[in-house]
């Protein structure tokens, strides 16, 4: 059974006329936005990994959630919150937004469970377990901006 969208999805808005998210800097600009967007993010990034007590870190879809919130308060008033619209991008398509909360478990079990290791794993032991981690995360693609900066700070800390 599929199960409904998240009581907090969101489908942002656009500028009359374009495809530039209503955001907090009122920038309409597309490559305007998309530099700031970047250096928003970067400092925002660049704080996380050096105050990491900042976030409970539970490596679960809340955590997800809370980084994109982080990285992305100063321009969207969607930060942290899923997607309630389906999506692709350069041909990739991301799972439908109808069906995140059918599949979240299941995302986050690779992660959930790396965070639980007791003992310190190989390094390859490691790479395979985050890349398995990354991978189902990046399919799930939950926000409708900024997974990849989200997911890069989620596998870092």
């Amino acid at each position: 059974m599929i199960e409904a969208l998240y009581s907090d999805s969101v489908e942002p808005e656009y500028y009359l006329g374009s495809s530039v998210f209503v955001n907090k800097k009122n920038i309409k600009d597309p490559e305007k936005l998309k530099s700031i967007e970047s250096d928003v993010s970067l400092l925002r990034s660049l704080e996380l990994l050096q105050n990491p007590d900042v976030l409970k870190k539970t490596y679960d879809f809340n955590h997800l959630k809370s980084i994109h919130q982080f990285l992305f308060q100063d321009l969207y008033a969607w930060a942290g919150k899923p997607r309630s619209f389906d999506m692709l991008k350069n041909g990739d398509i991301f799972t439908r937004a109808k069906e995140l909360q059918h599949y979240e478990k299941e995302v986050f079990k690779e992660s959930k469970a790396f965070s639980l290791l007791k003992t310190q794993p190989t390094h390859t032991e490691a790479v395979k377990s985050l890349t398995a981690s990354i991978r189902k995360i990046n399919a799930f693609h939950p926000f409708p901006e900024g997974n990849g900066r989200t997911q890069r700070v989620f596998i870092s800390t």
